[in-house]
């Protein structure tokens, strides 16, 4: 069996995904410094994305992608901000198990009504089996919060938020067409981003910030990694976006929710549930649908 590029291309960028979402996990049960982790990620974001700038050739400015990348970068910060709202008000399962299952059900139907993209017998029933695995992966509320319903509003913003922010960049793909300008414009706008939120990130919280933690080591480097995982995901992503169907790409890297949940089996020891190993081998299942 020959797996075709993008195919290849889309499992490396679940992967680093997968990983990226990780490093969240242990950010959070090592209780790591947030603010730190938030400020180490968009500074390496910053350098790294500097580094790309100086090492990729120039090419023609196009002010029609500039805007383009201006409005993504809008509508991300309102979407992260909405993100967090909802969080905090239902339970992570709640929130990612549905947000990956509509949006994904949303980016299907988006990309063959208005990209035209052709859907084949076996990619339908390999998007099928992958509703029925974020089914097996969601878990009912054990205590509803104060803001459940706030949460559930948000919740489905967020959904409409990622829908538009995936289409935009399917269409800041086709506009740019080939990946060495992509890179060129994505370095030059992540740049002003990425400077942007480390300044906000340290005057905000400088007063909460404490350099002197014992771990501060531990939590600096790994989100060092973090910022280099994210920046390449989003130029993987782009390129699958050039190379194959905008829905199917996205089903697949929306299977980078498993990532965390095996690596918390094995580094945390959490739980081995008959649906999670269900869902796992659905997930096998689905992808080779896709090939």
């Amino acid at each position: 069996m020959i797996f075709e590029s993008w195919f290849i291309l889309t499992l490396v960028l679940t992967f680093i995904a997968g990983i990226a979402s990780f490093i969240n996990k242990i950010i959070v049960e090592e209780k790591y410094d947030r603010n730190i982790a938030v400020l180490t990620f968009f500074l390496s974001v910053l350098f790294f994305s500097l580094w790309i700038f100086l090492f990729t050739e120039s090419s023609k400015v196009s002010y029609t992608v500039i805007w383009y990348w201006v409005v993504w970068w809008i509508v991300d910060y309102i979407f992260m901000k909405c993100r967090f709202i909802a969080l905090s008000g239902i339970s992570s399962s709640l929130f990612f198990v549905n947000y990956r299952l509509f949006s994904s059900s949303a980016l299907l139907i988006v990309g063959i009504l208005l990209f035209g993209d052709t859907v084949t017998l076996n990619e339908y029933i390999g998007f099928f089996i992958g509703l029925i695995v974020f089914g097996l992966l969601f878990e009912k509320e054990k205590m509803k919060k104060e803001n459940y319903k706030t949460g559930l509003v948000f919740l489905g913003i967020c959904i409409v938020m990622i829908v538009f922010l995936q289409s935009w960049l399917k269409i800041i793909a086709d506009v740019v067409q080939s990946m060495e300008n992509f890179w060129f414009y994505f370095a030059t706008l992540l740049i002003p981003y990425a400077l942007v939120w480390s300044f906000l990130t340290y005057f905000k919280n400088r007063k909460q910030i404490d350099f002197r933690q014992g771990n501060i080591g531990k939590n600096i480097a790994i989100n060092i990694c973090n910022g280099i995982l994210w920046t390449l995901c989003m130029f993987y992503l782009m390129n699958a976006y050039l190379l194959a169907d905008l829905g199917i790409v996205y089903k697949i890297y929306s299977y980078s929710l498993f990532i965390p949940i095996v690596l918390s089996i094995f580094i945390y020891a959490e739980k081995i549930t008959p649906k999670k190993i269900i869902a796992f081998l659905l997930t096998i299942v689905s992808l080779w649908f896709f090939v």
